[in-house]
């Protein structure tokens, strides 16, 4: 019986660690299918002159769920007139950023459309530069910190394991 309540502590510790260890991954999944995005926009509106909205409803790369759902709010919010930056920002619930890089990018998404089509280009390859540091930063926050509350996890349920015993 002891040794039963000794894997299962170990196993939860590490279970532990699993979650909270992970807190890192969807910024970075998040910011990587930004940045997919924005690129194949840039190149679109660039090379092939498509308008943005036309850009945003055939665009289906995303695959990671929010960054989908916000995907899916801003097609909204460019068929909709009525639909203003307020309801945008109801799409970024589900989004796992903090409140501060929430609000740069629904201003970046509500002022695009509004510059010259190499002004729209140039800021859109901006931003793109933009998600893939703040991709690396989480996924160097993942390695550094993500593996350690992982071992840190596996290690208090070992702790735990061995004071049950």
């Amino acid at each position: 019986m002891n040794i039963f309540l000794c894997a299962l502590s170990i196993a939860a510790g590490g279970f532990a660690g699993f979650r909270l260890g992970g807190r890192y991954k969807p910024p970075e999944r998040f910011y990587k299918d930004m940045a997919e995005f924005l690129d194949y926009a840039a190149n679109a509106i660039a090379v092939y002159k498509t308008p943005l909205r036309t850009v945003a409803e055939e665009y289906r790369g995303a695959s990671g769920e929010p960054f989908a759902a916000f995907l899916s709010g801003y097609r909204e919010y460019l068929a909709d007139s009525d639909y203003g930056k307020e309801a945008l920002k109801s799409r970024t619930e589900k989004i796992p950023l903090p409140e501060k890089e929430k609000t740069e990018i629904i201003g970046f998404f509500h002022m695009l459309g509004r510059y010259s089509e190499g002004e729209e280009t140039a800021r859109i390859r901006k931003f793109a530069e933009y998600c893939n540091k703040q991709r690396q930063h989480y996924a160097e926050m993942d390695g550094k910190y993500g593996k350690m509350i992982l071992k840190l996890g596996f290690t208090a349920g070992a702790v735990l394991g061995i004071l049950l015993l």
